[in-house]
């Protein structure tokens, strides 16, 4: 059992207004350090490319246990977990001083680009790769949203996916959900004090493809938010929030720079 490390540092372009990292700007360190195990370990990206194939996530879930700020030194790590059915899964992990502040989940589909359908794990070797187990006590099933439940929701808008929103594949990037999810809690957010994320949950579904455009919707809760997506009249991407106020986990805990 190991994993793969990697140090960054937190930079002041990737913080909020509370000097917090945005969970877009987490999410990038812990995929960046995903990519550089690629990159050692092989096979990159490119070479799967290469070979017809592809690598897209179906879910990402992300536990962050403490507030990470501004130019806070980060031991990020990750590594392969074991398959399941046709299902990669992939750990994550961000520690601060030798403690854990971020755990993550992603699971990954094997893509035959040319047929276009979905292949088992062992179609790609991945034996070079760091394995460990699951992290975050695993996956509980995600409760997805049903077109006749968003009645119980508020319409919240709609976003058209621009170019500086894809990846290679020319869809969304899967780390911008979270920044388009995350400003959608904050905009709806009726409390005094800012809310601080503890845990996001998201299911990817219907690609966004450059161009395109999705309708959101939002179903405000205490501590937990539900948020949906349609995109060409069907149900996309989909995220469960939970969330604290920034007086029990944020300012109140800021470093000194």
């Amino acid at each position: 059992m190991s994993k793969f490390r990697e140090c960054f540092s937190v930079g002041a372009f990737q913080v909020d207004h509370g000097n917090i990292i945005t969970p877009e700007n987490l999410v990038n360190l812990l995929q960046e350090c995903a990519n550089h195990q690629m990159r050692d370990r092989k096979p990159t990206y490119y070479q799967l490319l290469n070979e017809g194939k592809s690598l897209i996530v179906s879910r990402m879930k992300v536990d962050i246990h403490g507030a990470i700020y501004m130019y806070d030194n980060l031991d990020v790590a990750t590594w392969k977990c074991p398959s399941k059915g046709m299902i990669l899964y992939r750990g994550y992990e961000a520690l601060y001083n030798n403690q854990v502040v971020a755990e993550a989940i992603g699971c990954w589909a094997v893509v035959d680009r040319h047929k276009g359908r979905i292949c088992r794990p062992e179609a790609i070797d991945l034996s070079n790769y760091e394995t460990d187990c699951l992290p975050i006590d695993g996956l509980e099933p995600f409760k997805k949203v049903g077109r006749r439940e968003l009645n119980e929701f508020e319409y919240f808008g709609s976003y058209t996916v621009k170019s500086s929103d894809v990846d290679m594949n020319l869809h969304m990037n899967n780390a911008r959900y979270f920044k388009v999810f995350w400003d959608v809690v904050q905009a709806s957010w009726k409390g005094n004090d800012f809310p601080f994320v503890r845990t996001m949950d998201i299911k990817y579904g219907g690609e966004a493809m450059l161009g395109s455009c999705f309708d959101i919707y939002v179903k405000p809760g205490g501590r937990t938010w539900k948020i949906a997506t349609i995109i060409n009249d069907k149900m996309g991407a989909q995220c469960d929030v939970h969330i604290d106020q920034r007086s029990v986990w944020g300012l109140r805990h800021e470093r000194k720079i």
